[in-house]
């Protein structure tokens, strides 16, 4: 018969829902994929351009990817944990206070 609908239930095992598949990259969270361009870079962690690339050559700061000729993003979860490295140096711990 053609142009009936099979209700969902009816379809091939095929189209259910594996609960033992391999986790893909595509099964990770959004955020843990995003990249962000200079621009939101330097909004991130405060710096301008000329500052990035200065510590992106003394190897101080996350390396960005490059998509194309003219194109280059940064992973911001590099980049956040770069924030929070800067974040940690700059607090002492609390063994090192002296009351």
């Amino acid at each position: 018969m053609v142009g009936i609908i099979t209700p969902r239930s009816a379809l091939p095992f095929a189209f259910m829902e594996q609960k033992d598949a391999p986790k893909t990259v595509m099964d990770e969270p959004q955020s843990a994929h995003t990249l962000l361009r200079r621009r939101e870079v330097e909004m991130r962690v405060g710096l301008r351009r000329s500052a990035i690339y200065l510590r992106l050559t003394n190897g101080t700061f996350p390396k960005p990817i490059k998509l194309g000729p003219h194109s280059v993003r940064w992973i911001a979860r590099e980049v956040d944990a770069w924030v929070a490295a800067r974040i940690a140096e700059s607090r002492p711990s609390t063994a090192e206070v002296r009351l």
